[in-house]
């Protein structure tokens, strides 16, 4: 529904950062935490206006790592949100195996059936040591079990593959195969020069990607999850609706630091500096770092470049982008004779092959 918001609210904190990660995270004390948790309601009340206006489709807390909040710190957080929006659709929680408690999801319970996405990232030992997490594959079991113990319903696993040669992803498999969580979200290693895992490792070449991700699509599938997006797989009926309002293009209002967000025709993202975040609130000022208006001509490549993202694709009539342009048209009859893009009528989508060249596809659909 074109009245519907999505809403993410971004918690930074960790207990140490990950030798991969690029994200916005750090360890804070808890004076730290609790201001900013007082400034993100406080953003939330600075698009009060909005957040009545809309209804709230899904919330998300997405980090960094909000399992790490204390209870305390939880609860006035989840307190602040549901005294100022209802959210009528999905909830999500992303959390670490050594954060997450009894209690914390009891408290989470208390305001609805939360989605748990669990930061597994791999279920080999030497692996988790290599990327720096702070958990081992004990608690990583523990915390599932833990999870499923307390009647959470829906669990969504983070994997991460594309190592290298020498390591394997059978041990992935068998985990998922004995767990049997709701939802896999895969994703290939990205390195980045300042952090400690570049000087390990070698960025994957393609072989690389290509075995370890067909071997997980394979054997996935074999146990009963579909992929529907890049990245995603589910079982029947469990894909992420908060996720898919970004591939078709929805809204959605991003708060907190670094946070990004989408109000068609504006996207924005947030200031990164947490002083500055803060003094922004404090003023009654968006902490706003970046924002543009997206021409008519930019939402049309957005819609193709998010909307195929999904293996179903898109139907062009939905999504406006009839009559195509002659470069659209173009672009969607070469690669079809090459196999890449298929179509039926209105409906376009990717094929297998498609997928894995997909950059080299939709760059021909930018208008020169």
């Amino acid at each position: 529904m074109k009245n519907n918001l999505a809403l993410y609210m971004h918690i930074p904190f960790c207990q140490r950062k990950c030798a991969y990660c690029d994200f916005i995270s750090f360890s804070a004390s808890p004076e730290t935490r609790k201001l900013y948790l007082e400034n993100l309601l406080k953003e939330m009340d600075l698009y009060g206006d909005l957040l009545q206006e809309r209804s709230i489709s899904s919330l998300y807390l997405g980090g960094g790592t909000p399992s790490l909040l204390d209870e305390g710190e939880l609860r006035l957080l989840l307190e602040g949100i549901f005294k100022r929006v209802r959210p009528q659709g999905e909830l999500d929680f992303e959390a670490n195996p050594e954060s997450i408690t009894r209690e914390k999801i009891r408290i989470l319970q208390e305001y609805g059936d939360f989605r748990i996405s669990l930061g597994a990232q791999s279920f080999d030992e030497k692996v988790l040591e290599l990327f720096g997490r702070g958990h081992h594959l004990d608690q990583l079991y523990k915390s599932y079990a833990m999870l499923r113990e307390e009647g959470v319903k829906r669990i969504s696993l983070d994997l991460i593959y594309a190592l290298g040669k020498e390591y394997a992803m059978e041990a992935n498999v068998k985990a998922i195969q004995k767990l049997q969580p709701e939802h896999l979200s895969l994703y290939a290693l990205e390195l980045h020069p300042h952090r400690p895992l570049s000087h390990h490792l070698s960025e994957a070449d393609e072989e690389i990607y290509l075995r370890d991700f067909g071997y997980l699509k394979e054997e996935v599938e074999k146990i009963g999850y579909q992929r529907y997006e890049v990245s995603s797989f589910s079982k029947a009926g469990e894909e992420s609706q908060h996720n898919l309002v970004y591939w078709k293009g929805g809204d959605y209002l991003g708060l907190g630091l670094a946070a990004h967000g989408f109000l068609r025709p504006r996207r924005y993202s947030n200031e990164k500096n947490l002083k500055h975040y803060g003094e922004m609130i404090e003023k009654g000022q968006l902490p706003l770092a970046y924002q543009e208006e997206l021409s008519p001509q930019d939402l049309r490549f957005e819609a193709f470049m998010l909307g195929l993202r999904l293996v179903e694709g898109i139907d062009l009539e939905e999504r406006g982008l009839l009559p195509l342009s002659k470069t659209e048209e173009e672009a969607i009859q070469k690669h079809m004779d090459h196999g890449l893009l298929l179509r039926d009528g209105n409906h376009l989508r990717f094929s297998e092959q498609g997928f894995d060249l997909s950059n080299h596809v939709l760059v021909d659909f930018l208008e020169k």
